[in-house]
């Protein structure tokens, strides 16, 4: 399989992982996440999809157990970070690890400032 064609694979697989979750089927989300760690095991997107969907069914414990091995300067797992604060009501927390991505301009940085601002107005 070329580059960009393995590329565009992981990339549907890792989308439909994220889709599957969002729309409730968390459980088969979670089996393309393992999948795609398993054939891939540095495949970070799929490390925080799979951490992904323990936040949604509030296993913080276990979402955050898998976040904590990931790289400290990837904003897209500083954002999920910032997203588990945010469900877990630790607007506080939230906005500490904030300040790691405050400068960036990336969707990371945009979602996770709309989830404090969500997380405040629900107080």
């Amino acid at each position: 399989m070329s580059g960009d064609v393995e590329r565009a694979v992981l990339v549907r697989a890792i989308s439909t992982g994220f889709a599957a979750c969002q729309a409730g089927d968390v459980y088969n989300a979670r089996l393309i996440f393992e999948d795609l760690i398993a054939a891939k095991p540095d495949l970070l997107p799929a490390k925080i999809g799979e951490a992904f969907t323990y936040l949604v069914v509030d296993d913080f414990a276990k979402g955050d157990a898998k976040l904590a091995v990931l790289p400290d300067d990837d904003e897209d797992v500083v954002a999920m970070r910032i997203m588990s604060r945010c469900l877990q009501r630790d607007v506080e927390g939230a906005e500490q690890l904030f300040s790691q991505i405050e400068g960036s301009e990336s969707p990371s940085r945009a979602m996770a400032a709309e989830f404090i601002k969500a997380a405040k107005l629900r107080g």
